[in-house]
């Protein structure tokens, strides 16, 4: 397996499981991501998450998102101003892209599928006809394939139900994928966030995701991130804040 690094943005994605109308009940996700523990809270209008370097947390509210390093005792902090400003300078590097000469273009994009702002890449879920439980939960496999991109995402997904979810239970996410959004409009990850449970349309993943393997274009296996275990016991006040003593730094904007 190749080395992966936590970015802000594979981050935001990992948290992204599905979106829902009004929270219901609080909630505590454990995972993994290539192995390491991972651990995702949500509350009314908030969502935390701890892993092996540090954390972060989200208020819908405050519409204000804060990522700790533990090994620093720093903490990174994102306003809505600051989410669009990175929206903004997203949307000249588009400009930019379009400049270049067809084939330079091309090969920039491909290298940037799903990263950039735009509509999202055509995607192909084709059902592996196999069912397994992975850590308990009944799961249907499913192989996911995205135009222009490398390699393949194999995805194991089963009924929110078979989590005790209900699609309220994790409202607070549909609040942040909105503000992640704002910086990346049409991010294809985000589609986990948008799409009917109920009615999925043909090119989603029916069901929660509880275990998605991404392999390269070498048919190598690049990350994996899996879905634990899954409480509904009440979240303290306190995991929706930073630990203190920490020195708070405001995103560096780079134009």
């Amino acid at each position: 397996m190749k080395p992966s690094r936590m970015t802000l943005a594979s981050l935001v994605l990992l948290l992204l499981l599905a979106p829902g109308p009004g929270a219901r009940a609080d909630l505590t996700i454990e995972m993994k991501h290539n192995g390491k523990p991972m651990t995702t809270y949500t509350a009314a209008h908030k969502v935390a998450a701890t892993f092996e370097t540090g954390g972060m947390v989200f208020s819908g509210k405050e519409k204000v998102l804060r990522v700790y390093d533990t090994k620093n005792k720093k903490v990174t902090e994102m306003t809505e101003e600051d989410a669009q400003a990175i929206g903004e300078q997203m949307a000249e590097l588009q400009k930019t892209l379009e400049s270049l000469p067809p084939a330079m273009r091309d090969k920039m994009q491909s290298a940037m599928q799903g990263k950039m702002p735009g509509a999202a890449a055509k995607r192909t879920v084709k059902p592996l006809g196999q069912k397994k439980t992975i850590n308990g939960f009944e799961s249907t496999g499913y192989l996911v394939t995205t135009e222009g991109a490398k390699g393949e995402t194999e995805v194991w997904a089963t009924d929110p139900k078979n989590l005790g979810i209900a699609p309220s239970d994790l409202a607070a996410f549909t609040e942040l994928a909105a503000f992640v959004a704002t910086m990346v409009p049409g991010l294809d990850s985000m589609r986990e966030l948008i799409k009917d449970y109920e009615k999925p349309d043909p090119d989603d993943v029916p069901g929660i995701p509880v275990l998605t393997i991404h392999r390269g274009g070498d048919g190598q296996e690049e990350w994996r991130s899996e879905v634990v275990r899954v409480e509904h016991d009440a979240v303290p006040a306190e995991t929706f804040a930073v630990p203190p003593g920490y020195k708070t730094e405001k995103m560096k904007l780079g134009r």
